[in-house]
């Protein structure tokens, strides 16, 4: 763990900047100077491990957009279990909306001799996203440009060149389409200007919420047997109109693999909860495995975080059905379901009280009636002793002390 203000002075020497909103474009000077870029990832190298991400913390604490962008950028432990979540081994690999490359750094780990396409629309997150591949020497390339419009702004080839990559700016990307695994974690229910486009084959996402479409982008740009896993908000699973019918239309063309719903609280900006989704065109068969990981976590001060054995516990869940965990639910329940994938109709957290047995029922009510008796008796007494009482009330006192 690292603290946040000490990254960014540190950060701030190191580019000679005197100020947070100087770092983006004084980066990009470092990052386009061989000689300067390699003294900058020495640096970090000599303050920071490669094992964890604290760019992604400087970006989220400094430069961060959530107003505009809905930016909030994916927690590592998530990532991770998205890259767990991967099939096979994807040689080409593409990652929509990457932010600082937090979700490519965690497949990174997995599949280090993939290529990888990074899209990111915002100024400002692109060199921390340049910074974060070239430093771990990532073979592939960084595209700035708008995922769902698909204009292109800028690119850069990442070659590996020994220990880190050597960058190019080119005119257009290497790669667009047929993807092994597209991973995602899109802004949520961003607002947009919808437009006809041949990849809405399910529909048009609606102009208030464009999750649908960020997912019909990836899926197509999958491969002919291609994965895409997303961190989408719970509300893709169960609203109606529109988003219902792309979302049934999704499950009929046996694209939808599972879903896993994660504990709320996991981003530092936002107590969203979310869910990942695995659509694949290599299923095997129409059912949905679904996982309910809302309750594996453990909490950190005012966030939740996933823990070794909260990650193993979903895996778990996702490979065989589990009670109070996961369910495969065939295509006919979902449709009796009206293809709302709402995770609690589907799987029940709730483990029964074990009941205690009679015999230890009744002693206790014995026991409790006894209380009563002596509470009652002793309240009797002393009523028994007032002073002023008439004839009736002491009849009545002692009826009820026989």
């Amino acid at each position: 763990c690292y603290n946040s203000q000490e990254i960014f002075m540190k950060w701030l020497d190191s580019l000679g900047a005197s100020e947070s909103y100087q770092v983006p474009d004084a980066m990009m000077v470092a990052l386009a100077d061989s000689k300067k870029r390699n003294e900058l990832f020495e640096f970090y190298l000599d303050e920071f491990s490669l094992d964890d991400d604290p760019v992604n913390i400087l970006f989220q604490q400094e430069h961060g957009d959530r107003d505009k962008f809905k930016q909030d950028y994916t927690p590592p432990e998530l990532a991770r279990l998205v890259a767990e979540m991967a099939d096979g081994e994807p040689q080409k690999i593409a990652d929509l909306c990457a932010g600082t490359g937090t979700l490519t750094l965690q497949c990174l780990k997995r599949f280090p001799r993939a290529f990888y396409h990074c899209e990111e629309v915002t100024s400002r997150a692109i060199p921390f996203l340049i910074f974060n591949l070239a430093i771990r020497g990532v073979n592939g390339e960084v595209v700035q440009c708008d995922v769902l419009t698909r204009e292109v702004q800028k690119v850069w080839r990442l070659i590996p060149d020994g220990k880190f990559s050597v960058i190019q700016e080119l005119k257009s990307p290497a790669l667009d389409k047929d993807f092994d695994l597209v991973i995602s974690n899109p802004p949520y229910s961003l607002k947009w200007e919808p437009f006809d486009a041949l990849r809405w084959r399910w529909g048009q996402a609606p102009k208030k919420a464009a999750d649908f479409a960020f997912v019909e982008t990836g899926l197509y740009m999958l491969s002919e047997k291609g994965q895409a896993l997303y961190i989408l908000p719970h509300g893709v699973l169960f609203r109606g109109q529109a988003e219902a019918s792309i979302r049934q239309s999704i499950i009929c063309d046996n694209l939808l693999k599972s879903l896993v719903g994660v504990p709320n609280n996991l981003f530092l900006n936002t107590s969203i909860p979310v869910c990942i989704i695995d659509f694949n065109k290599a299923k095997a068969d129409t059912s949905v495995m679904i996982v309910d990981g809302s309750k594996h976590f453990e909490k950190r001060s005012k966030q939740n975080f996933l823990r070794d054995e909260d990650i193993a516990a979903i895996l778990s869940g996702l490979r065989h059905e589990t009670e109070y965990l996961s369910h495969c639910a065939p295509l006919s329940e979902i449709q009796a379901n009206d293809f709302n994938l709402n995770i609690p109709r589907y799987v029940c957290t709730e483990e029964p009280e074990e009941l205690p047995p009679l015999a230890d029922v009744l002693d206790d009510l014995a026991d409790a009636k006894a209380r009563t008796r002596e509470s009652e008796q002793k309240l009797l007494g002393m009523l028994r002793e007032l002073s002023g009482l008439t004839k009736r009330e002491r009849e009545a006192i002692e009826r009820c002390l026989a």
